[in-house]
């Protein structure tokens, strides 16, 4: 929904999209070790790949929520790449909201697992 929404925005001309890093040509998994606990991570491919159910009061995890969140993690590192290539000061990727609080062993709704970037 989110691209399809801005495949047709006013702006639509100025984006750049690009496909992500398939996972398995770049570390993924350890990318978002360093972002939440192994215990954490395995948490949520166990609660996927049993068809799904809750992580926590607000976090629900879907059977492919571990696979697409890998994915996600992809396209932040993808993002962070770009920046540092390009010089440029930002890249948006569409993931979870950057806003959505995240901690080692926790996540707040929507994405499970969630990689930040910055231009540091």
């Amino acid at each position: 929904m989110i691209a399809n929404s801005l495949r047709t925005a006013p702006f639509a001309d100025k984006i750049q999209w690009r496909s992500r890093t398939p996972i398995t040509k770049r570390p993924v998994k350890s990318s978002a070790e360093a972002v939440h606990t192994q215990p954490y991570i395995h948490k949520v491919q166990e609660i996927a790949s049993t068809g799904g159910g809750d992580l926590n009061s607000d976090t629900p995890v879907s059977p492919r929520s571990y696979d697409v969140a890998l994915l996600a993690v992809s396209a932040w590192l993808d993002g962070v790449d770009i920046v540092r290539k390009t010089g440029k000061p930002a890249c948006f990727c569409v993931g979870a909201s950057p806003r959505t609080p995240c901690r080692k062993d926790y996540r707040y709704g929507f994405l499970p697992i969630f990689q930040c970037c910055d231009r540091s």
